[in-house]
């Protein structure tokens, strides 16, 4: 919508206090109907405040014991994560790290502003903390309103982008285990305009970050970003290829490189995923409108981070076009599940 970070920035906030304001009003509709005895919102409220399912003692009785339960969370992580590429895999990523690499050596990389720091500065959100380092963002702006402490965040910013090896520790993460609700409840909703009802797909792209291709990122960097910006765009894949998981679940430790997908919860993680998957869904709809397809919005899909809601105009479009959706994320979400929910009929 806006190149201006400052812009992105206003937007954001008012889309969540726009949501925010919309989910108060929806609840108290809720408990309305609740009221006056509508079996629905009673039933809705009702499983709303259950207990989420699951525990780590549910977890480790179902598999026996303490040492067992831990096996299994190693293996899966790992199969998640260290999966080894095949052949013509592993070709592919080293022919476009060679490319990205011989283009980062051709371009010459200037330093970050002070402007462009500035801009970074004002997005950071207190009472968060980048990383396992306890690095506070209050400690770091109050850095930046220093004048010696600015000096510091300068140079070392620019360090990091001209390094060839990232500092000791740099690529660290921790990973925090926490059991997953399993129920979804889906709402109905209507196109109130047109007096007609869409069909409504809620796309659940499992495990979302951590199953995007390094390889298609990679490629997408070679191909969309600026060739003067090799330098910079060498250094933001290889922190996305250089990171390494420790988990810590009931006493136990371990670490696993990560080697798909890319870090949740990373500064530049969420960016990088929407682009990527944005493209991909930028390309079918494309192909749905060369196919003279219409429909009933300005586009078929909207798309938050890892979140896809699809909408078609009838059931016998929802049927041609719900089986193209899956292939072309195969090569970008190699492990992709989606499960397809109706909201709307």
């Amino acid at each position: 919508m806006t190149a201006d970070p400052e812009e992105r920035a206003r937007l954001t906030r008012a889309i969540i206090a726009r949501r925010h304001v919309e989910r108060t009003d929806w609840m108290n509709q809720l408990y309305t109907r609740s009221r006056a005895g509508d079996a629905e919102a009673i039933k809705y409220l009702r499983q709303r405040n259950l207990p989420a399912k699951g525990s780590p003692h549910e977890f480790i009785s179902c598999h026996g014991d303490l040492r067992e339960a831990g096996r299994q969370l190693r293996d899966h992580y790992t199969r998640l994560f260290s999966s080894e590429l095949d052949d013509s895999q592993q070709q592919q990523l080293c022919t476009s790290l060679a490319q990205l690499q011989a283009r980062a050596a051709e371009s010459s990389c200037a330093d970050f502003t002070e402007d462009e720091i500035q801009q970074g500065v004002a997005r950071l959100k207190f009472g968060k903390v980048s990383g396992p380092s306890g690095v506070s963002n209050e400690y770091l702006v109050a850095l930046w309103n220093d004048t010696s402490g600015r000096a510091l965040l300068v140079s070392h910013l620019n360090a990091l982008l001209h390094a060839d090896e990232f500092p000791v520790g740099f690529c660290d993460a921790f990973v925090a285990l926490l059991p997953k609700v399993t129920n979804v409840t889906a709402r109905v909703t209507r196109e109130s305009k047109l007096q007609s009802y869409g069909i409504y797909l809620s796309c659940d792209i499992q495990a979302a970050f951590d199953n995007i291709s390094q390889t298609a990122v990679l490629q997408f960097l070679l191909e969309e970003s600026d060739p003067g910006l090799g330098r910079e765009t060498l250094q933001l894949f290889k922190l996305i290829m250089s990171l390494q998981l420790h988990f810590t679940w009931q006493g136990q430790n371990w670490t696993i490189p990560q080697q798909s997908g890319v870090q949740q919860g990373g500064s530049h993680s969420a960016v990088v995923f929407a682009y990527v998957l944005g493209l991909a869904i930028q390309k079918l709809e494309r192909s749905w409108r060369a196919q003279k397809e219409t429909c009933m919005h300005s586009s078929f899909s909207l798309v938050f981070v890892d979140d896809l809601l699809v909408t078609f105009q009838n059931w016998a479009q929802a049927d041609r076009l719900t089986a193209q959706l899956q292939p072309p994320f195969v090569s970008v979400l190699p492990g992709i599940i989606a499960a397809y929910v109706v909201l709307g009929y």
